[in-house]
């Protein structure tokens, strides 16, 4: 069965965080997400840049479409990172291309915020860092 496990690749991440815009081109998927500033105090908040060098397959879709994920990712909610094991999406993947592909090699990142979920099959960690 799918599960959902928070992910903290880097320190000072806020529970609630939310999509700036992502970026995709020949070189890399780039996910920018925004903290909450409201609740920081801050006039201008940090941005987290997550960056995919040579992403496998994404989706992004609304989460109000999605109840059975926010069913499975429940219990670690809040939380905008996720790593997620015995992945359907990977499954997927794995039967689209006709067994090229091996599951075990490929991780399933999902990033959550209040109004979507963007899922990322990659075969090696994302870079990520915060931007002032």
């Amino acid at each position: 069965m799918e599960s959902w496990n928070k992910w903290e690749p880097i320190s000072g991440l806020r529970p609630v965080m939310y999509l700036q815009k992502p970026h995709y081109d020949s070189e890399e998927l780039v996910i920018w997400l925004e903290e909450d500033y409201a609740q920081k105090g801050k006039e201008s908040p940090k941005l987290l840049r997550l960056g995919f060098k040579a992403p496998i397959a994404f989706r992004s879709a609304d989460e109000g479409d999605l109840l059975q994920t926010l069913d499975l990712m429940a219990k670690q909610a809040p939380w905008p990172l996720f790593k997620v094991d015995d992945s359907r999406f990977i499954h997927w993947l794995f039967e689209e291309s006709m067994t090229i592909r091996e599951p075990k090699s490929l991780i399933h990142y999902a990033i959550a915020t209040p109004n979507e979920i963007i899922d990322v099959i990659d075969s090696e960690e994302p870079a990520v860092s915060w931007v002032e």
